[in-house]
């Protein structure tokens, strides 16, 4: 059948299938009338659907064409190829191993910090001090619950808990897939900001070693890592697995200018040193001297006193604190190992498999050097004073065996080699593990299968000082708080608190069965589906020993709070896919060269009987031989309240630590706090949209640019009051109530409140010389800019591109990575050039410019794939040499941060050489 001309099929165009945005929001609308409408769509325009003529010749009269292997991409259930997907509907990015192993590749969530769509609040083993949340993802800034993560395309981590990506090997990642788009009818209500696909490896045959050491060029922060991958394929069994050790040393802050002191006047920022408890032996509450008194280290050695009140002196500067914790990047060892098991029962028929992972990761992370703040009575025989006065004493590292690192007298570092020094261990064990069956079975793919996740997480507490003891030594009068190192290591060794444990548990059960392929053969090819339900459970829990209720540190006190608890929620899902070809040419001289429209629904029930269902629309449209793609996609989503939102107990406390001017009392005085969960949440909904183009040029074939707008809307979001606004009256949410004294209540308990709204472009270009006798070059630039990020609360509105915020960090207008790639014979080498723009922050009455952070890195590769060097040792080797931050670029200083630089977006390391070996056995 003959297309009609082209003025006819734009006639037809407007009617059929080109309505805009509304069409689109028809499409992801779909419900039960989704399928019949597309495919009448399809047969409202028969005659120029037509993929190949009624008269055409049989396929075996033509010349071979090669197949390409289909395989399932993030952003959709249904089958494409690697080709279809780089211009498909959705914008996905693929990072294929060889681009991960361009990186150090020591850290899964390291490399993703680059990666311009990850931007915000994210925590990575290089950048987290004590944190049990581990290891996050954060697309386009939302916050990491509104990413979702996935680990070989199912769901990874517990049910409104943050996916912690550091339970996932390395080694064991085969590529990443990110759809930078919104995917909730295809994987959870909750892929608000987009998806993540961590892929693992599934095919390899051999085995390989890697051996590889890196450090910083400025202080220690050795790394040394070790790894073996390992596959065997005989008649119908395949394995694949891989093991990995790590172990990263610690850098202190006071390694790195902007944080070894936070005294930032020098930087055109605040004093934002600690007062309160300083070095050596503060005294407080002489009426004489409000600020404080030290004993004269510039008259006593360690180990003398004095009864003498002259031998006191004002507090110096220099003795205010620098940091709450001397680290930065704390030293942490790691084992990981995955598997990939497959027996072909019956051909591709069916096929039993199993896949997991685990992973054994501990991180010591130190505190500051011990303080026991104690009151002392005036007839205490060590107080020289006769009145009653608060000291904090500040244990030396020469004291306590095993405590430190200390500051000198000077404020200068003093660094012991602590063999048990005051600190959080934190170990963490995950283990996950899939089993199914899978098969082809006509012109129909099924799979199912069951995923189990369990992580669990124990934080170990010890070396700090117990307050209760160390007050009752004091009133004992058998500890001399105004001495200079004066007390004894055995004496002090009895004030040491007893250590304490709490854990952390974390279960994910998912099962899910789904079938794919072809319902019909339409005029412009197949009319592709997939369906499918899911159940997944999820559980989460935590559990104190006796030690968190009891024991009395400066500063984690017993709390009341410290209770067990547990959580849990299931989850019933239906979700349906189908991809309709609208329009094919049948030759190359077509304007139109093809046409498709995709839609999905998603159905989820949750345990109280709460259901939702979500839907998902895209059009593509190719022109010009394919050369130029149009593509657009409409999404909703629904993100559930998290257990602990909905769970956590309700409490109210006397607050005296983070106080708040009051400006009925006029000054920032106590004030009870009420805080926990809210059972009465409502969810929060979203939309997102997405328009774009891919181009590659007929003129130049090695070209391909890209470029796609996307806004991102959020409702009903569910935040925690502030609690400056709340006593300042302009919170939309949360409550003051006062007493007949004024005495203020305020309440902050989580509730919904507000909007977040963000668009902006995401950009690329890639580019493929043809090869020379210097060898192959690519050149590939991939970015993306944000125009808009606000959040709008009652009648607030913070634009976040505009200034610094502690809730979302640094929001920078402009990501972008630059790359070229060399190949030439056994040689490689790749260069990348980061860019990240600056921003404002508020400072008094002004604001300041928070500088743009651009650093490089480069990698040398040389293959010994045949060589006889060495005796042949060195054959099948490959050596790689490394540098990242090659000049050494400083950490952007932001002053609104609590340490300064934003953990989420630069790498306190600075410039960092490795070097890794990889032999094939």
């Amino acid at each position: 059948m003959t297309p009609p001309p082209l003025g006819q099929c734009s006639q037809l165009l407007p009617s059929c299938f080109f309505p805009g945005a509304a069409l689109l929001k028809s499409i992801a609308r779909g419900r039960a009338w989704l399928a019949p409408s597309l495919i009448t769509l399809v047969s409202i325009c028969p005659a120029w659907g037509q993929a190949v003529p009624a008269d055409a010749p049989p396929a075996s009269d033509k010349a071979p064409v090669l197949q390409l292997e289909r395989f399932t991409v993030t952003g959709s259930n249904i089958q494409m190829t690697a080709a279809d997907a780089d211009k498909g509907a959705l914008p996905v990015d693929i990072v294929s191993a060889g681009r991960f192993q361009l990186s150090n590749a020591e850290s899964f969530s390291d490399f993703m910090r680059n990666v311009p769509t990850i931007t915000g609040g994210m925590n990575t083993v290089g950048n987290v001090e004590n944190s049990n949340q581990g290891q996050t993802l954060n697309l386009r800034g939302f916050g990491a619950n509104y990413t979702l993560v996935l680990v070989d395309g199912r769901r990874f981590a517990g049910e409104g808990v943050s996916a912690d990506v550091s339970t996932i090997p390395a080694n064991a990642i085969e590529s990443i897939e990110i759809l930078k788009g919104g995917a909730s009818a295809i994987y959870g209500t909750d892929a608000v900001a987009g998806v993540v696909n961590i892929k693992l490896k599934h095919e390899y045959e051999g085995a390989e070693v890697l051996a590889s050491y890196g450090n910083t060029t400025n202080k220690d922060a050795g790394v040394q890592r070790y790894a073996l991958t390992f596959g065997q394929k005989h008649d119908k069994l395949s394995i694949v697995g891989s093991a990995e050790w790590q172990r990263h040393n610690s850098i202190y802050k006071f390694d790195r200018g902007v944080t070894k002191s936070r005294n930032w006047t020098y930087l055109g920022g605040n004093d934002k040193r600690n007062g309160t408890y300083t070095f050596i032996q503060r005294i407080l509450g002489l009426p004489s001297a409000p600020a404080g008194l030290i004993i004269d280290p510039t008259k006593f050695s360690p180990g003398q006193t004095s009864l003498d009140p002259n031998s006191y002196v004002a507090v110096p500067a220099y003795e205010k604190q620098t940091t709450s914790e001397p680290e930065a990047w704390p030293a942490y060892r790691v084992f990981g190992t995955n598997w990939n098991l497959e027996y072909q029962v019956f051909d591709r028929r069916l096929v039993l498999f199993s896949s997991g992972f685990y992973q054994d990761q501990t991180v010591r992370f130190q505190f500051q050097p011990p303080i026991a703040r104690v009151s002392v009575a005036a007839n205490n025989p060590f107080n020289p004073f006769g009145l009653p006065v608060t000291v904090a004493y500040a244990f030396g590292g020469s004291e306590v065996p095993g405590n430190g690192p200390a500051l000198n007298s000077d404020g200068t570092p003093h660094q012991a080699n602590p063999a048990n020094p005051a600190m959080d261990i934190n170990d963490t064990q995950a283990l996950s593990n899939t089993f199914g069956a899978k098969g082809t079975i006509g012109q129909f793919n099924y799979e199912l299968s069951y995923s189990k996740f369990h992580r669990e997480g124990r934080q170990t507490e010890q070396g700090d000082i117990d307050q209760t003891k160390a007050q009752a030594a004091v009133n004992a009068g058998t500890f001399n708080p105004f001495g200079y190192w004066a007390n004894s290591p055995t004496l002090l060794g009895t004030l040491i608190m007893n250590p304490r444990q709490l854990w952390i548990d974390e279960y994910l059960n998912v099962l899910t069965a789904k079938v794919t392929g072809s319902l019909v053969q339409l005029p412009a090819g197949a009319l592709r589906f997939a369906v499918g339900a899911e159940n997944r459970s999820a559980s989460w829990g935590i559990n104190f020993d006796e030690g968190w209720r009891t024991i009395n540190t400066l500063f984690h006190p017993p709390s009341a709070g410290n209770v067990n608890s547990s959580r849990s929620r299931s989850v019933n899902a239906y979700f349906g896919e189908l991809r309709a070809p609208l329009w094919q040419a049948k030759d190359s001289g077509s304007f139109l060269t093809a046409l498709e429209v995709s839609g999905a629904e998603r159905k989820e029930t949750y345990s109280r009987g709460k259901s939702v269902s979500i839907p998902q629309g895209s059009l593509r449209a190719a022109f010009l031989d394919d050369s130029l793609v149009l593509r657009a996609s409409y999404s909703e989503s629904f993100r559930a309240p998290t257990l602990a939102n909905l769970n956590t107990p309700v409490t109210t406390t006397l607050n005296t630590i983070s106080t708040v001017f009051d400006p009925v009392r006029g000054a920032a005085l106590p004030f009870n706090l009420t805080q926990g969960g809210n059972p009465n949440l409502k969810p929060e909904s979203g939309k997102n949209y997405d328009v774009g183009l891919v181009y590659t040029p007929k003129a130049l074939p090695a070209l391909t640019l890209k470029a796609d707008y996307w806004n991102i809307k959020i409702e009903d979001v569910i935040v925690t009051p502030s609690l400056v606004d709340v006593m300042n009256g302009t919170s939309p949410v949360g409550s003051l109530t006062r007493d007949a004294n004024l005495f203020p209540t305020i309440n902050i308990t989580i509730s919904n409140a507000g909007e977040i709204a963000a668009t902006g472009y995401d950009f690329g270009a890639t580019y493929r010389m043809k090869p020379t006798a210097w060898g192959n070059l690519t050149f590939d630039l991939n970015g993306t800019y944000t125009n808009k990020f606000q959040s709008h609360f009652g009648s607030t509105i913070t634009d976040y591109l505009a200034k610094v915020s502690n809730s979302y960090g640094e929001m920078p207008k402009l990501r972008a990575v630059f790359g070229v790639f060399w190949q030439r014979n056994q040689w490689e080498a790749a260069l990348f050039l980061h860019q990240m723009s600056g921003a404002t922050e508020p400072l008094g009455s002004g604001t300041r410019h928070v500088e743009s952070y651009s650093t490089g890195d480069l990698q040398v590769s040389y293959n010994f794939k045949d060589s006889h060097a060495f005796r042949g040792f060195l054959r099948n080797t490959k050596v790689v040499l490394g540098v990242d931050n090659f000049w050494d670029e400083a950490l952007p200083f932001v002053d609104s941060i609590s340490e300064g630089w934003d953990r989420t977006l630069a790498d306190f390391r600075g410039r960092y050489i490795y070097l890794e070996l990889r032999k094939k056995l």
